[in-house]
């Protein structure tokens, strides 16, 4: 392999490693070590090619579910995936929104 690819697994290897080392076992975690474990997971995701808005969204999926699993474990799933389809709803509600808007006026110069 090339050299740049090994810097690269060389940098990513050494996020994940430097997150595992100082970072709390999980059991002990607060919110600002999830904090820093979740910027580490989506610098690491980022660098290996995922997109942005998926590994944002996957990221928030993942981190929701872990924050309402702290609060009441048999909701957790449900929560979650509620959430997800609200967000999605109010998204495409604005853009619904903003379709007639520009069909009406048109588009801005």
């Amino acid at each position: 392999m090339k050299k740049e690819i090994w810097f690269g697994l060389s940098i990513m290897a050494l996020v994940v490693v430097s997150a595992f080392v100082l970072l709390p076992p999980f059991a002990e975690m607060k919110n600002g070590h999830l904090g820093l474990l979740m910027l580490a997971l989506v610098v690491v995701a980022i660098m290996l090619g995922f997109p942005t808005a998926f590994t944002l969204m996957g990221m928030g999926m993942i981190f929701a579910w872990i924050a309402y699993r702290s609060q009441n474990p048999s909701l957790a799933v449900d929560q979650t995936l509620d959430l997800m389809v609200q967000r999605t709803f109010s998204v495409v509600q604005r853009c619904a929104h903003l379709n007639s808007f520009v069909c009406v006026h048109g588009l801005p110069h």
